[in-house]
């Protein structure tokens, strides 16, 4: 009696994985094979490096995010400094992508890399500096890929430790609770603690924050950590850090007073909700500014600032009185700035102004339990 045998895995994306090898492959094949056609070199050099920059493109927007669940990308913020930002799937969703997908979109862009580097050492021997510099344009943008999708998987991996990090400062704060219920006053925050919010511990970076526990992680927005109310899709809450490899904060007050660093906030604020529809119009106020000092000593500013955004209803007419401006939205930005680590700190509160009038006393438990650490380096 014949066994049965265990079914095979196969590919779950066909299409993609063709599409993550042709280019590759296109892009080696004509460069190697061109000498039999060719005596152009420009004509060499075009067609190979457009094979590779389609290559890197498809690498770096589409296989990447289908066959591992991860993208990269890299940008300038306002400070001039070259920014990587990373974007993954949550860890359910990587723990269910094919592993032969995964597979092959490893090894082809190692496998391509290596390819790239034999053949530079080739044209090196041969002493075709010409040739040399296509082998040097394929290989940037190949290394490019290899690098940042490491980076990614790295930064995914992190998430999986900080929310292992997280679960194990939960489970140690419901020990704390249930083992001193007999004194009131720690049963007090405890309890707080427990009923409404979790909180968010991030030892590498170096901070903590209260949230509530009914509000979802989004994955890859842009922020080092960034949750959101599934029912008020305005309201979220948000950290940002500076570089720490160029910023030198020894305190808060490196920004100035409150009122100047409120003013800096905001026009962070404008600058990145700026757009290019006709006819919008923003209306913004710095509603506070303060400093406290917590109870680890640190000094915090507070920011509290009311951004609204207006747009007409018909930005095409031609008449004026046919332009008529509606208000879209209404919104309350809460920011606490910190400075540890060399580094700047932002806790970043939104929400709509109505919400903002019914959950005041929970979004300030938010602002006043942000907290700069030591970080674990």
């Amino acid at each position: 009696m014949d066994r049965i045998q265990p079914p095979v895995e196969n590919y779950a994306n066909p299409r993609t994985c063709f599409f993550h090898v042709l280019f590759k492959a296109a892009a080696l094949a004509f460069y190697i094979l061109s000498a039999l056609f060719f005596n152009s070199f420009v004509i060499i050099f075009v067609v190979t490096v457009l094979l590779a920059a389609l290559d890197f493109w498809v690498v770096k927007n589409v296989s990447g995010r289908i066959l591992v669940g991860l993208r990269w990308w890299n940008e300038i913020n306002e400070q001039g400094e070259s920014v990587w930002k990373f974007e993954c799937l949550d860890q359910e969703s990587l723990a269910r992508m094919n592993k032969k997908d995964s597979w092959l979109f490893w090894w082809t862009i190692y496998l391509t890399a290596v390819a790239w580097i034999f053949l530079g050492i080739f044209s090196l021997i041969r002493f075709q500096a010409d040739y040399l510099l296509v082998v040097g344009v394929c290989l940037t943008l190949s290394i490019a890929n290899i690098i940042g999708f490491t980076k990614c998987r790295k930064d995914a991996k992190k998430q999986i430790q900080q929310f292992a990090t997280q679960t194990i400062a939960s489970r140690f704060s419901s020990t704390l609770q249930s083992a001193f219920s007999v004194l009131s006053s720690h049963e007090a925050v405890l309890a707080e603690l427990s009923v409404g919010f979790r909180e968010h511990i991030d030892i590498f970076d170096g901070y903590s924050f209260l949230y509530p526990k009914n509000w979802i992680q989004v994955k890859g927005a842009g922020a080092d950590i960034f949750f959101r109310d599934p029912f008020v899709l305005d309201e979220n809450i948000s950290v940002e850090l500076s570089s720490p490899s160029s910023s030198r904060f020894k305190s808060v007050e490196d920004l100035g007073p409150p009122q100047a660093a409120a003013e800096k906030v905001l026009k962070q604020y404008l600058t990145e909700f700026m757009s290019t529809r006709l006819g919008v119009r923003r209306e913004s106020n710095i509603l506070t500014s303060s400093s406290r000092v917590a109870d680890d000593g640190k000094l915090y500013y507070q920011v509290e600032v009311n951004i609204k955004s207006y747009a007409n209803n018909n930005e095409l007419a031609v008449m004026p009185q046919d332009r008529i401006p509606r208000l879209e939205w209404d919104r309350r930005y809460l920011s606490v700035l910190g400075v540890g680590n060399n580094r700047l700190y932002e806790l970043r509160l939104q929400t709509p102004e109505d919400v903002f009038l019914e959950e005041e006393k929970e979004l300030r438990r938010i602002m006043d339990s942000f907290r700069v650490l030591e970080s674990v380096n």
